[in-house]
């Protein structure tokens, strides 16, 4: 009996049970207690990784796309992105950018959720996104009006300054209305100005319902930046009720039923705050220099047949809730470590699978989270040979 005790003890349990509203509830419930591997600057190279970009369903077959890091030859490069429609037994090569149906962060290429001709692209040389509206044919450059002011006169404003611009980070498009946008905005210097390199992040999150042409403050109390690799923080609206918003505030992960008039935490938003537990320290008992001290987080995702089910990609891992984000618990992969999940999407037909993208590789799950198996990565066998271009 004392072995059995001596057992249990620091042991993380996974419980499935059925709530009231009859969803399924799986997952690990004192998620808090999970210790952690954190490897810093993500050292640890593994050719099984990859990051989900497009999730859909074709003919009843759920068809995944994947980008995997360009992987150097002779004298080319490997193609990046691929697709499978029989979980992972032969990949196709697409030999262009697929735009993101999903909010993988930070939005680059991708794809109004209810418009496929509406298209956006940022340009990294001046932080702006062209827009195009027939399916990537043609594409312009949006004014970039905010608060009244053209976007050259509002960074001179924000800076006391010619040498400096503005750009955006676009966090979220509604769900419903393709010219919605909304984005983290902040003004920097030209590269080759001589002013002070200092940006001036604004406060708050920006919308735009224009496509990008005019821009105003949707609210303050989200927070718009973060000290994560995305540089910016999501923004989630519920396409089932779409004045529920998920975001991070001035209190930690907060949400917003009246379409982001006012704020409050979620549940057990106190237990995100909290700094993870890593299995280094717990081995040599001193601090692991430069580790996260909370949860960042990265994605929201909205079961688009349930609204009271919400997915939540973080540093920490993949959390589910099945109330509204009154409770969490924290999805089973088969491993413990920070930031080594990239990406989710799930099936807009069928919501319960659900493709997560790792740095250990892909997983599909066909139970809502509850049970995930592997799914064989370009980089663990080889792909076909046959070569195509997916349309928009």
């Amino acid at each position: 009996m004392r072995s059995l005790i001596k057992f249990l003890v620091g042991v993380t349990f996974s419980v499935l049970v059925t709530s009231a509203a009859g969803q399924v509830q799986c997952g690990r419930v004192d998620w808090i207690n999970t210790a952690y591997d954190y490897y810093p600057g993500h050292q640890l190279d593994n050719s099984k990784a990859a990051a989900v970009v497009q999730v859909s369903e074709n003919v009843g077959h759920i068809s995944i796309v994947i980008y995997k890091p360009a992987q150097k030859r002779a004298f080319y490069y490997s193609p990046e992105y691929f697709e499978t429609q029989n979980n992972g037994r032969s990949w196709q090569v697409l030999t262009r950018d697929q735009p993101q149906h999903l909010p993988i962060l930070p939005y680059t290429y991708f794809q109004s959720p209810s418009e496929s001709r509406i298209l956006y692209k940022l340009l990294p040389d001046i932080g702006l996104y062209l827009r195009s509206e027939d399916t990537g044919r043609t594409w312009i450059l949006p004014q970039y009006e905010i608060d009244g002011k053209p976007a050259s006169k509002f960074a001179e404003q924000i800076s006391g300054s010619h040498g400096f611009h503005l750009e955006i980070r676009i966090v979220a498009v509604h769900p419903h209305e393709p010219k919605t946008l909304y984005a983290a905005a902040w003004v920097r210097p030209w590269p080759n100005s001589d002013e002070e390199l200092k940006d001036h992040k604004l406060v708050g999150v920006y919308r735009s319902l224009d496509s990008g042409d005019h821009w105003n403050s949707f609210s303050e109390e989200v927070l718009a930046f973060g000290l994560n690799w995305t540089e910016s923080l999501p923004l989630g609206i519920n396409p089932s009720n779409p004045n529920f918003f998920l975001a991070v505030g001035r209190h930690g992960i907060e949400k917003s039923e009246d379409g982001g008039k006012s704020w409050e935490p979620v549940g057990q938003a106190d237990l995100f705050n909290t700094r993870p537990i890593y299995r280094a320290e717990n081995r040599t008992n001193r601090k692991m220099l430069g580790a996260p001290v909370a949860t960042e987080v990265y994605e929201f995702l909205f079961d688009p047949h349930a609204e009271q089910i919400i997915y939540m990609l973080t540093n920490k891992g993949l959390f589910k809730t099945t109330d509204r984000g009154k409770s969490w618990r924290l999805l089973e992969l088969g491993f413990d470590e920070i930031d080594a999940i990239t990406s989710v999407g799930l099936n807009p037909i069928h919501s319960n699978q659900i493709v997560v993208g790792s740095r250990h590789g892909l997983y599909l799950s066909n139970d809502g989270g509850c049970h995930f198996q592997a799914v064989r990565s370009p980089g663990e066998q080889a792909t076909t040979s046959v070569q195509h271009e997916r349309p928009n």
